[in-house]
C-alpha cells in the first residue's frame, strides 16, 4: 500500500529559470560548525523574487547560505558584485570593510534551480546571481517580507524542514 507525502499548502518552491530578485534581508549566522568544513562565519542573503506563488499570491522568497568573506575566491564576492553592479574594491574585501546590509534593497537578476531534498520533497536554490541587464528595472520589495527573524524565508521547500534547512544552504569549502 502507498504512503504518499503531503505538501504543505503555501511551500511551493520558486520556479526554475532567471529571475529578478531583490534583496530583503542579510542574516549573521555567527559561526556555524560543521563536521567536513569546520566552523566559520556564515551569512544568509534572501532574496525576493517578481514571480509571485499563485496559491499564497505572494512574491516567492529565495536564500542562499555563504561564508562572511570577501576573499577574491569566495563565493559571496561575485553575488555582492552582481549587486553592487561594480567590482569589490580592496579596501571592502578586507575584514570589517564592507557593510552587507548596504545591499539591502539592490537587485540582481538570480538564477534558481529546483533539486530534490534528502528526505524528498523539493527545494528551489540560488545558483548564481547576475548583473541587471541594460535596460532592466530593480525589483522593490512588496514589504511583505519582516526582518525581525521571525519571518524566515520558507517558501523555497516541499521537504521536511531540517531537510530544507540543510538543503537550501550548503556548506562552502575551498575559501
Amino acid at each position: 500500500m502507498a504512503i504518499l507525502t503531503q505538501t504543505k499548502p503555501g511551500r511551493n518552491p520558486a520556479p526554475e529559470g532567471v529571475h529578478i530578485g531583490v534583496v530583503v534581508d542579510v542574516i549573521d549566522r555567527g559561526v556555524v560548525h560543521h563536521d567536513e568544513f569546520g566552523s566559520k562565519p556564515m551569512v544568509d542573503v534572501v532574496w525576493q523574487l517578481d514571480e509571485v506563488d499563485p496559491d499564497t499570491r505572494q512574491r516567492f522568497l529565495v536564500s542562499r547560505r555563504f561564508n562572511n568573506s570577501l576573499n577574491e575566491k569566495a563565493r559571496l564576492s561575485p553575488v555582492v558584485e552582481a549587486l553592487l553592479g561594480r567590482a569589490i574594491e580592496a579596501r571592502e574585501r578586507r575584514p570589517l570593510g564592507f557593510d552587507l546590509e548596504t545591499l539591502l534593497g539592490k537587485s540582481c537578476q538570480v538564477e534558481v534551480v529546483q533539486q530534490p531534498g534528502k528526505n524528498g520533497g523539493i527545494f528551489a536554490r540560488v545558483e548564481r546571481c547576475m548583473r541587471l541587464g541594460r535596460g532592466m528595472k530593480s525589483l522593490k520589495s512588496d514589504g511583505q517580507y519582516a526582518r525581525d527573524g521571525e519571518s524566515a524565508p520558507k517558501q523555497t521547500s516541499t521537504g521536511s524542514e531540517n531537510d530544507a534547512e540543510q538543503e537550501r544552504f550548503p556548506f562552502e569549502n575551498g575559501e
